[in-house]
């Protein structure tokens, strides 16, 4: 059921109490090809030239590139957010110190083993508490180890507009 256009909300509101619910009339939506289903619109987005595309940054030549930019990353991404931000400054020292022990325990499981393998790699990570990322399993690979600096602890925008 449309209602006018610059009716208020407690007019819409009244106009829902005083009606029957059988008795209304509603129009039955149906999400168009990109599944929106409000603000129905024709639109040209498919011909805009997008930001970025992974095809324009695997091209090998200028001419195959077809975005505004051609390099793109993820930004800053820790895979470990839980153990990396927090509200409150002594909780997050304690999980970050918390997180380079075990860490550095896996460092020198893998110092010690005489087996340096991928599947060796595995079974630690299978059996480790940390959450594992490329960089964390090369830095795991060289054996380097990793303390906890206060220097280090900075204020961020937090999945944005949270300060932690």
């Amino acid at each position: 059921m449309r209602r006018p256009e610059m009716e208020t909300a407690a007019e819409k509101l009244s106009n829902l109490r005083t009606s029957p619910f059988k008795q209304i009339e509603f129009n039955k939506i149906l999400p168009d090809k990109n599944h929106n289903w409000l603000n129905l619109a024709d639109n040209d987005f498919e011909q805009l030239l997008p930001l970025a595309n992974k095809e324009t940054k695997l091209a090998k030549y200028q001419k195959e590139e077809r975005a505004v930019f051609k390099l793109f990353s993820t930004g800053v991404l820790t895979s470990r957010d839980e153990w990396a931000y927090d509200y409150n400054l002594d909780n997050l020292k304690r999980k970050v110190i918390c997180f380079l022990e075990d860490y550095n325990l896996e460092v020198e499981k893998w110092k010690n083993s005489s087996e340096k393998t991928e599947a060796f790699l595995n079974v630690i990570r299978k059996n480790s508490k940390l959450k594992w990322s490329d960089s964390i399993r090369n830095n795991l690979k060289k054996g380097l180890r990793h303390q906890f600096y206060d220097s280090n602890v900075r204020i961020s925008c937090y999945r944005p507009f949270i300060n932690k």
